[in-house]
């Protein structure tokens, strides 16, 4: 009853199938990830501009889209404005795109951006509100969209 048992070997898990785990995991994720995009309301024609930068790190952007309804049933004929899935009044312009960038961690906040991806047939009058309707709140750093255009030979 009192014996002195014997030194046990000490049981060590197996890793084999460790690598296996880590990449169904990996493809798990992968898979089920859903990067968000928008669904437009309104119809966007981008311009053509002759020299054009890309934007490297677009997860800090707010992108604002201007042009006309798609269902002009229910937004009518004119331009309008969409942030997001959502068509925006002019005036609310400015406290959407603020939200967004305080959403962001106060280190981030220096480097969000706003783009404005406008049809090429908006009035420039809509363009030049949105920026003063940005410039109250204070969001100063616009970029506008456009697409790469060849030169003509």
């Amino acid at each position: 009853m009192f014996r002195k048992k014997a030194i046990r070997e000490k049981l060590t898990i197996s890793t084999a199938a460790l690598p296996d785990i880590v990449f169904m995991l990996l493809f798990f994720f992968m898979v089920t990830t859903v990067l968000r995009e928008d669904t437009l309301k309104v119809t966007v024609e981008i311009p053509g501009a002759p020299k054009v930068e890309k934007l490297m790190n677009k997860s800090l952007t707010a992108t604002i889209f201007v042009g006309v309804p798609i269902n002009p049933g229910q937004y009518g004929n004119v331009e309008r404005i969409q942030i997001d899935d959502k068509i925006v009044r002019l005036k609310d312009v400015g406290h959407y795109i603020l939200t967004k960038r305080q959403a962001l961690p106060p280190r981030l906040r220096w480097k969000f951006t706003t783009v404005i991806k406008a049809d090429k047939d908006v009035k420039m009058r809509l363009i030049t509100l949105i920026k003063k309707e940005l410039r109250a709140v204070n969001i100063l750093k616009i970029h506008y969209a456009c697409q790469q255009e060849l030169p003509q030979v």
